[in-house]
């Protein structure tokens, strides 16, 4: 039974993504380990302009940012969101909370690098995509500015907090399924590495990644950083979260840094 509920968790969730912009455009990049994966692309004013790369949470899609790719377009930036792997309509693989992910977040990062001439890169990574985004083998991607949202601070207690006191043996499972122990799946002490401008958000009702573990995340930053944690949210909500207030805050932070 403990088998079959963290085969449920790592399950491939395809999507079908609806047409995000009018002006996007569907790209297709092959990870290094010969996962295809899918994203939508739009230019910026010039072939040089800054951009940013938006990255989703578990069982999410790049729909999640159809309004974020929008705003940030028309302030100036090239903008990409990509479909992790088991997801949307990336190839189906299962999920493996940033392990795997992360090198879907590098392929990525490598593409819109090269696109955008070497300009300046930010990264918004929600959940999953922060974590995806901080603990690649070569560690944090070398974004100039990093918004990291509800990102959980280690697998072992993103795991307590969605199932109580069974965690060890869904955490522990990580040494068959990845390779890895689960105490080395951890965003915060990655976030140690991280040499740029950060951004650290969460819900203060989120249980799934409480506020004291998003304030966790904040400290382990060593370079500039500011920390909101937004009142009334739970989890599910921050995902989601794409108000005025909330846009006008995350653009102000990544022209602030990138432009």
């Amino acid at each position: 039974m403990i088998y079959a509920l963290s085969s449920l968790v790592n399950k491939a969730t395809p999507y079908d993504v609806p047409q995000l912009a009018d002006n996007e455009e569907i790209i297709e990049l092959s990870t290094p380990d010969g996962v295809t994966i899918k994203g939508s692309y739009i230019a910026g004013p010039q072939d040089n302009s800054p951009a940013i790369l938006m990255l989703h949470g578990n069982g999410g899609s790049r729909a999640q940012f159809w309004r974020h790719m929008r705003v940030y377009n028309e302030a100036g930036f090239a903008v990409l969101a990509i479909d992790f792997r088991g997801h949307g309509q990336s190839q189906a693989e299962s999920k493996s909370y940033g392990v795997y992910e992360s090198i879907d977040a590098y392929t990525a990062f490598d593409f819109l690098k090269i696109k955008q001439q070497g300009a300046k890169i930010g990264v918004l990574g929600l959940s999953l995509g922060g974590s995806a985004a901080l603990i690649g083998d070569s560690g944090p991607l070398a974004a100039d500015a990093m918004i990291l949202q509800s990102v959980f601070p280690d697998l072992r207690r993103a795991i307590g907090n969605r199932v109580g006191a069974i965690e060890p043996l869904l955490s522990y499972q990580s040494y068959i399924r990845y390779g890895r122990s689960p105490d080395t799946i951890s965003p915060v002490k990655a976030a140690a590495q991280f040499e740029g401008a950060a951004l650290l958000l969460g819900g203060d009702k989120d249980i799934y990644t409480p506020p004291s573990e998003v304030k966790e995340m904040h400290d382990a930053i060593k370079g500039p950083k500011a920390l909101w944690i937004v009142e009334g949210l739970n989890h599910a909500q921050m995902s989601g979260l794409n108000d005025d207030a909330y846009m006008q805050r995350t653009l102000t932070f990544f022209q602030d840094i990138l432009l």
